[in-house]
C-alpha cells in the first residue's frame, strides 16, 4: 500500500515539474549554442577535430581563453585553441602567455614521418598556402594532426606545422609593451603688467622682464 502511494506521489511530482516548465515557457533541458565550447565537448577534439575546429572559430575569445586555461581541457584541445587564438593575434589569456608548453616541443621529433603521406583528396596544401604558422597549425590539427599529416606540413615530426614552431616561441616569450607614460602639460604663464613693465613667469616660478636687448631680467618684477 505504501509503495503504491509513493508511486502516485512520484508521478504527481513529474507532472508538476512538466507543468512548471510549460508555464515558464522555457525548456528544462540545457541548450547548446554553436558559439560556445562547453566542457562536455572538449573530447570532441579527438573524436571529430574538424567539427571542433569549426566550433572554436565560432567561439568568442573570452570563452576560448577560459577553456584553454581549464584543467579539464585535453592536450589536443589546448593546441587547437592556442592556434585559433594566435590566428586572432591573441598572445595572452588573463595576462599569461599562451603556447609555453608547445614552444618547449619545437624541434623534438615525436611523430614518424616517412615522406609525403598518401590519401590526400582534393587540393594538396603546402606551407605557402597559409598566411601564418598559426593558420597552418589550425588546418593541420583539424585534419588529424599531429598523429596524421597527409599534406606533409610537419616535416620534422615535432607536431608543429610549417612555421608554427617559430611563431609559438615568439608568443611564449611575448612581453607586452609598457604603458605610455603620462606627459605633464606645460604651464603657460599669462604675462602681467606692473609699473609699465611686462612680467613673465618662468618654468620654475621665477618672474622676469624682457630687456631691450632681448634678455631676461629676473630683478625687474
Amino acid at each position: 500500500m505504501g509503495l503504491g502511494i509513493s508511486l502516485v506521489r512520484f508521478k504527481n511530482m513529474k507532472l508538476r515539474y512538466a507543468i512548471l516548465c510549460a508555464v515558464a515557457l522555457v525548456s528544462c533541458a540545457p541548450v547548446e549554442t554553436s558559439s560556445t565550447v562547453p566542457s562536455s565537448a572538449r573530447s570532441d577534439a579527438e573524436a571529430d577535430p574538424v567539427a571542433y575546429s569549426n566550433r572554436l572559430k565560432a567561439a568568442d575569445t573570452t570563452l576560448l581563453c577560459s577553456t584553454y586555461r581549464s584543467p579539464g581541457t585535453t592536450g589536443l584541445a589546448k593546441q587547437m585553441i592556442e592556434a585559433e587564438l594566435a590566428v586572432r593575434g591573441v598572445n595572452q589569456c588573463s595576462a599569461v602567455n599562451i603556447g609555453t608548453e608547445t614552444a618547449s616541443q619545437v624541434g623534438v621529433a615525436r611523430y614518424s614521418r616517412s615522406g609525403t603521406e598518401t590519401g590526400v583528396s582534393g587540393q594538396d596544401y603546402d606551407c605557402g598556402d597559409f598566411n601564418s604558422g598559426a593558420s597552418a597549425q589550425r588546418f593541420f590539427l583539424a585534419l588529424g594532426g599531429p598523429s596524421s599529416d597527409p599534406h606533409n606540413l610537419d616535416g620534422d615530426g615535432d607536431g608543429l606545422a610549417c612555421e608554427w614552431g617559430t611563431q609559438v616561441r615568439r608568443i611564449a616569450s611575448y612581453t607586452p609593451p609598457p604603458a605610455p607614460r603620462a606627459v605633464a602639460t606645460p604651464v603657460v604663464s599669462t604675462p602681467r603688467s606692473t609699473g609699465g613693465r611686462t612680467c613673465y613667469t618662468g618654468p620654475r616660478g621665477g618672474t622676469y622682464t624682457i630687456t631691450s636687448g632681448g634678455n631676461r631680467n629676473y630683478s625687474g618684477c
